[in-house]
């Protein structure tokens, strides 16, 4: 995919151990990312692709590429449909 993934700017984040606790400031409303979760999150600069954060993805974890990009795709679709990040 050649979208550049953005994080909404309503939410602040904290490592946590090997998660990520992620606070919306506008409704309070609170998300726990697990350590798969929070690399990705971490990841997106608003300047990287997707491809792009997939292919680092895939050299961090020892997962099979197949595995990795079915995961990625329902990680970002459910950060898309919370609102959590967007697509420019």
């Amino acid at each position: 995919m050649d979208k550049i993934l953005v994080k909404n700017k309503d939410y602040i984040w904290e490592p946590f151990d090997d998660e990520l606790v992620l606070l919306n400031l506008t409704d309070g409303q609170q998300h726990i990312f697990n350590a798969v979760a929070r690399s990705f999150f971490q990841k997106i600069d608003g300047k990287r692709k997707v491809d792009e954060i997939f292919d680092l993805m895939l050299v961090e974890f020892e997962v099979e590429r197949e595995v990795l990009q079915k995961d990625l795709e329902a990680l970002t679709k459910s950060l898309l449909d919370k609102e959590i990040i967007c697509l420019r």
